[in-house]
């Protein structure tokens, strides 16, 4: 889907059913996606694991997270893509350690 029609029905979700439920569905399908990675890994040990619940769950979290930094605005975009590069370069200096 082209970003403009993503912006769209995001402005028209905002609208219909407010800022706080943006927030609560969020968090909602992170428990969710959570849920699901628990389920995989049992999965994995009695050869039952369902990648695709968790990929499912994945595209959940990422449209919601889209659609809040949408909501924040490209100020927050910017301190978000920082703080992901901060956190990424931490991981390489935590790998290089062990």
């Amino acid at each position: 889907m082209k970003q403009r029609e993503k912006n769209k029905l995001f402005k028209e979700s905002l609208e219909k059913y407010g800022n706080e439920m943006q927030y609560l569905l969020l968090m909602e399908e992170c428990a969710e996606l959570s849920k699901e990675c628990s389920k995989y890994i049992r999965g994995l040990i009695n050869d039952k694991s369902n990648p695709t619940a968790v990929a499912e769950e994945i595209a959940d979290v990422e449209n919601m997270i889209e659609q809040l930094k949408w909501m924040l605005g490209d100020v927050w975009k910017v301190f978000i893509d920082l703080k992901k590069d901060e956190k990424l370069e931490r991981l390489k200096t935590r790998l290089k350690e062990k």
